[in-house]
């Protein structure tokens, strides 16, 4: 105890500081405020669906409802003892200007909000595990949830016992001034091994019910959008390693009440995903009773609540056969009938398995591979609806006959849907696009891979300025060193006017193979790079060139597996990945850095960034041939203008609108740290993650407007996202403390990402021959390669003179509206109904 001008505190200030007993400054406030308030709406509504979903919509109400309405209420207990914490001004302040009695009122919140947070993760992963029983009856991944069930709450209870009977005596746990007589478990590596196994449970989570979603008897493409619902529930183990990057220097620091403040800030994020991601399950069933067209249904002419589907899907080894005397029913992420099967098993033996002597035959089916046979009035006798939650159910399916009869398909069973979406769709090199299949899907997969090399690695550019004007390139200025950045953005879109064709050609292959290279290489040598120029040939030459051999086949393929409107949803999944990289490389670049140092940290993104490369080689694969004559267009480039209508008056005028917008892109990327650092964000460890919350916030920028396109139009919601982020760059003028900057984050990076998922779009919808995609793309990239070349230095200019940031962010601002001008005239120039689609 140190008594400082007769009020005793825990901890003496540093020599020369001058203690603030009556307003001392304090940090986090702004942003756990701004945290809390946004996060618990969008829990509470959450909720509020799932509960809507299961107690109006389906009428039942299951146990893992209670523990998910259990874990909303111990998260809001959770939060609500760490802002008082801030309210009292108890966290956020040194221990040194706090009075002994507000240090132990910190203690004692301390010891119980923990606590109390066991209970909110045990009781969301139980919600999960709950919820994943009922995907599949099999015995082993029965056990297997039960296994995940008892490692994930009897962790929590062990943690939750661990803090209770930390000290002998109890008191200490909460009582400062008992603390140095008792005898006490290791505290800090108790909150270590909590953040630890958080992280293990949420990986185990994500990773279990993957075998059983991909072994399903659904179409790819509706495989693929649960894995992503799995996927985006996932977010919490970023949460989890965030946390406990941030815990691991904290616990070391005596002045408990300062270093806790990022601590406290990520427990209220991470306890509101958790009660989002555990009404995932039902947001696709909501959807279809609020607004089927949203998620891409057809209303049919009666009550659109009503079930839509006749032949509903279930597990394999799922249904009356499988659960006579069980009260459990597998239902696959949904409540749909259950279709008894003959008693010659077809094709399953007693555990749901499938029997060897088994043969497919196509007919529509149901998901475990029985006919669909009963009426809709032993629909009603079985107990179940034959709506379902998630997953549209009436497409084509394989069913099981046995080898040893000859089992002709019931007269009475539908024809299969008219869009194929059979994974064991034959890829036909020349027809119509499959729309769907296992290959089509997979090329999404890949192109996600390759966003994530592109745009995801140039978008992470704003930490490496901050880095080098603060560090290794202290010496050079703001405008200079934006140049590396510039030439990386310019080399990724205006070589594409030479990738475009040799894409078209056929060389897709060696395009990212020779990409893949590049970047290996240009990663190794910024690793090692002390000068300017090393790293401006490294990162902006090396890896621009790199980026650009990828950037052209990431855009061009998926549009051979699809059509419209699906072709939009395609393109903005793949799209997903350039978010992705742009939101974890910055994290992990500003995580690593100050652990391992710059070199290594550039090589383990640069590890990461081959890894998915590769990934990307494997599985994708160009549906069109090689285009005859490819070799001689190269060599012409009237050639190329005559074959692939470049002189196209609708063409030239998108080229104009895309590259306004790309003279503006960049500059809120580049400079919205460094503004922030200046502009209320000066020592808030938030700062240096404002460009991943940015790049965080444009992957749902990339699917909602693919929503809005559906019903406006991809041209008007196309202008619509343009003005948009030009009007967030002007709210922009407005942010002078940690909140604005923060929400401009946010709102910026929501609305570029619609940007970036729908240029190609618009290109593919004014694009007659797909054949030629990669010759235009590359035509268009030229002039994007331009504007991005010229518009961060020219701000970086503006900055230095007297234009300042106001400058900067005018100049953006302006080219932005410039770009929604051109966009107007190409949708007037189009003549077709403003509400065509």
């Amino acid at each position: 105890m140190v008594n400082i001008n007769g009020t005793e505190v825990i901890l003496a200030p540093p020599a020369g500081y001058v203690v603030n007993f009556e307003n001392p400054p304090q940090i986090g406030r702004t942003e756990i405020f701004a945290v809390v308030i946004v996060e618990n709406i969008l829990a509470f509504a959450f909720l509020c669906q799932r509960l809507y979903t299961k107690i109006v919509l389906m009428k039942e109400f299951q146990i893992e409802d209670a523990t998910v309405i259990l874990a909303w209420a111990t998260s809001i207990g959770t939060q609500a003892e760490l802002i008082q914490l801030y309210v009292v001004k108890a966290v956020g302040v040194h221990a040194w200007e706090m009075p002994l009695e507000r240090y132990q009122y910190f203690s004692r919140v301390i010891f119980a909000a923990p606590l109390v947070y066991t209970f909110t993760v045990a009781s969301a992963k139980a919600t999960l595990c709950f919820f994943y029983r009922r995907l599949s009856p099999f015995r082993t991944y029965q056990i297997f949830v039960w296994i995940t069930m008892f490692i994930c709450v009897g962790s929590s209870m062990g943690i939750f016992f661990s803090l209770v009977f930390a000290c002998k005596p109890l008191a200490a746990s909460w009582e400062p001034t008992l603390a140095v007589t008792a005898q006490c478990l290791d505290r800090p590596a108790i909150y270590v091994a909590t953040a630890g196994i958080g992280i293990i449970t949420d990986v185990i989570l994500l990773a279990l019910p993957i075998p059983v979603v991909i072994g399903l008897n659904i179409p790819t493409r509706q495989k693929i959008i649960v894995v992503l619902l799995f996927a985006i529930g996932s977010i919490t183990v970023v949460t989890s390693i965030v946390r406990l990057i941030i815990l691991l220097p904290s616990l070391a620091n005596p002045d408990q009440t300062y270093a806790l403040t990022q601590g406290t800030l990520w427990i209220c994020i991470e306890s509101n995903l958790l009660i989002m991601c555990c009404c995932l399950p039902t947001l696709r069933r909501f959807f279809r009773h609020i607004a089927p067209t949203f998620i891409g249904e057809k209303v049919s002419s009666g009550d659109s609540t009503q079930p839509q589907n006749r032949y509903p899907l279930r597990t394999f080894g799922s249904g009356p056969k499988y659960n006579k005397g069980q009260k459990s029913r597998f239902d696959t992420l949904m409540r749909t009938q259950a279709t008894r099967l003959d008693d010659d098993d077809h094709g399953m033996d007693d555990v749901g398995n499938l029997r060897p002597d088994v043969e497919y035959h196509d007919n529509v089916t149901n998901i475990r591979g029985g006919l669909e046979t009963q009426s809709s009035e032993e629909d009603a006798k079985a107990g179940y609806e034959s709506d379902d939650a998630i997953i549209n159910s009436r497409t084509s399916h394989r069913c099981l006959m046995s080898a040893s009869s000859d089992v002709p398909a019931p007269k009475d069973v539908a024809v299969a849907s008219e869009t194929t979406d059979s994974e064991d769709a034959p890829v036909d090199q020349e027809g119509p696009p499959p729309n769907g299949g296992h290959v089509a899907w997979l090329n999404v997969a890949g192109c996600f891979a390759l966003y994530l090399n592109t745009l995801g690695l140039l978008n992470t550019f704003g930490v490496f300025q901050t880095y080098y004007e603060k560090e290794l390139l202290r010496d050079s200025s703001a405008s200079a060193i934006s140049w590396i950045g510039s030439i990386q953005a310019f080399f990724l879109m205006s070589v594409g006017v030479f990738v475009g064709p040799l894409f078209d050609a056929g060389h897709c292959r060696a395009l990212l193979v020779a990409g893949t290279c590049l970047l290996a290489v240009g990663f190794m040598t910024t690793s090692v790079a002390a000068a300017y120029w090393q790293v401006f040939l490294a990162q902006g030459v090396c890896i621009g060139l790199g980026t650009s051999c990828l950037a052209i086949p990431s855009i061009a393929l998926v549009p051979m597996y699809f059509t419209p409107p699906r072709r939009t949803w395609a393109m903005s999944a793949a799209t997903l990945g350039s978010g992705l990289g742009s939101t974890a490389y910055p994290i992990m670049f500003q995580a690593l850095q100050t652990r391992i140092g710059f070199a290594w940290t550039v090589r383990v993104l640069g590890f990461i960034s081959f890894a998915f490369c590769v990934f990307a080689i494997v599985v994708t694969k160009p549906r069109y041939k090689k285009t005859v004559g490819a070799s001689q267009k190269m060599r012409s480039i009237g050639s190329i203008v005559r074959e692939a209508r470049l002189g196209e008056r609708q063409y030239i005028i998108f080229v104009i609108a895309v590259f306004f917008n790309n003279v503006a892109f960049f500059e809120p990327l580049y400079y919205l740290q460094s503004y922030a650092l200046d502009h209320g964000m000066r020592g808030q460890t938030v700062a240096g993650y404002l460009l991943a919350i940015l790049n965080g916030s444009s992957i749902f920028g990339r699917l909602v407007p693919s929503a809005m396109a559906g019903k406006l139009g991809v041209v008007n919601t196309f202008i619509i996202i343009y003005f948009l982020s030009g009007a967030s760059v002007f709210y922009w003028i407005n942010a002078n403390d940690a909140a604005r900057n923060i929400s401009f984050a946010v709102l910026y990076g929501f609305f570029s990402g619609g940007v970036v998922a729908f240029q190609p779009v618009v290109l593919t919808t004014i694009t007659d021959d797909l054949a030629y995609l990669g010759t235009r793309l590359g035509a268009l990239s030229i002039l994007k390669g331009i504007g991005s070349l010229a518009g961060p230095p020219i701000a970086g200019a503006i900055l230095q003179s007297a234009g300042g940031y106001l400058g900067v962010q005018l100049f953006t601002g302006f080219a932005i509206m410039l770009s929604v001008a051109f966009a107007l005239g190409l949708r007037l120039m189009m003549g077709s109904p403003w509400t065509a689609k």
